[in-house]
């Protein structure tokens, strides 16, 4: 019998330079407008956490956590992660499409 291979799951990473206040601003309304909602118990000072809306009937596999951190303790500079249990190789998850708008927006 062969052994089952683990699976991928989704991830996109990148660094933005941004001002710190500029950034958080951008995020939270980006956050609402993409269904996320942050998390207050798992963001800092130096990191926000995003994660699926409380009561969103969403398939395990396809919701979305973001984490936005300082890169290095830099002020102006951030790595954003956006990660979910969808295949990675798989094209027009909703973890790339989340990404994706980030992106847009935060780039």
């Amino acid at each position: 019998m062969l052994a089952k291979r683990p699976q991928i799951l989704a991830l996109f990473q990148w660094i933005v330079a941004s001002d710190r206040t500029n950034l958080l601003t951008r995020m939270q309304f980006l956050v609402d407008c993409l269904g996320l909602q942050i998390d207050d118990e798992h963001s800092t000072g130096a990191m926000i956490f995003a994660k699926d809306k409380h009561g969103t009937c969403m398939p395990l596999p396809s919701r979305v956590t973001v984490m936005i951190s300082a890169n290095n303790g830099s002020d102006n500079e951030f790595q954003v992660e956006v990660r979910s249990s969808e295949p990675m190789l798989s094209s027009e998850t909703r973890c790339e499409l989340i990404a994706s708008e980030l992106q847009k927006v935060l780039c």
